[in-house]
């Protein structure tokens, strides 16, 4: 299993933060400590890094997680990440919070006009990535990955705090991350009502029948982690150019969600 160690507080860059977006904000906290070493399935230790905080287990997490071998390999790593959270303490705070790993039920304002359009909620984006698979680079910029930060239950004031910015300008940013993706094709496929699977190959013009296939493989698991630049190796243009066209998007379209959820659904859904 992978790792990879990057610098902490708001020099963190995207380059080192390429593990997970909740991971990529959560690192640019203030701490006094230079550095923090992940896994690869760096969600997978920030839950078991709760649970250790905490001194309980989290509800929703799934058995099909802690029974594996790479729960326990996440658990062996802990202590650099126990001393890490010690010494940042909006991340320590957070963690132990109740709203960590719980999509919040809403969107700010401003941020709920540009999704509602779509149809997308906090819980939606929140379980929208696989937590072993590297994302596309649009999803480590700070637009953006406040967004996905947010819908994993980082609130607002924890989120200004670690971006360094009052709650309104963190709001702003958030826009302008919803903005990117109802903007961004795979993104606007991943809400569509349309069936990947049920989607034409692209043409042989666009690349060679190796590349369409790899791509494709990788839209099926899901659209999001094909980047926009790669799209047209596993749809027609066409395809690409009605999703650019953001058609009202159907109350009965299913978010391609992956089976095993990290994030629970907000408390008044939860129980």
């Amino acid at each position: 299993m992978g790792q990879l160690t990057f610098q902490t507080g708001r020099k963190s860059g995207y380059n080192k933060a390429r593990i997970d977006p909740l991971v990529a904000i959560l690192a640019k906290a203030h701490s006094s400590q230079e550095e923090v070493t992940f896994l690869t399935r760096s969600k997978l230790q920030l839950l078991a890094l709760a649970e250790t905080l905490r001194g309980e287990k989290l509800s929703h997490v799934s058995d099909y997680f802690r029974e594996g071998v790479g729960w326990r390999k996440e658990m062996a790593h802990q202590g650099d990440l126990l001393t890490w959270a010690d010494n940042t303490p909006l991340v320590k705070s957070w963690l132990k919070s109740p709203e960590a790993f719980y999509a919040p039920a809403s969107w700010p304002e401003p941020v709920k006009i540009i999704f509602d359009k779509l149809k997308v909620t906090p819980y939606d984006i929140a379980n929208s990535l696989p937590p072993k698979r590297l994302a596309p680079r649009i999803f480590y910029e700070d637009s953006v990955s406040s967004v996905c930060a947010y819908s994993c239950g980082v609130d607002i004031p924890h989120l200004s705090r670690i971006l360094e910015c009052d709650e309104n300008e963190t709001i702003r940013l958030m826009v302008e991350g919803a903005r990117a993706l109802s903007n961004y094709a795979p993104f606007l496929l991943w809400v569509s009502p349309y069936l990947p699977e049920l989607l034409p190959l692209a043409g042989h013009k666009q690349g060679t029948l190796f590349a369409r296939l790899k791509w494709r493989a990788k839209l099926l698991e899901n659209p999001l982690l094909v980047p926009e630049a790669y799209l047209r190796l596993a749809v027609p243009e066409f395809v690409i150019k009605e999703m650019k066209q953001k058609i009202a998007v159907p109350e009965a379209s299913k978010k391609k969600m992956r089976n095993s959820l990290l994030i629970a659904p907000p408390r008044d859904n939860h129980g």
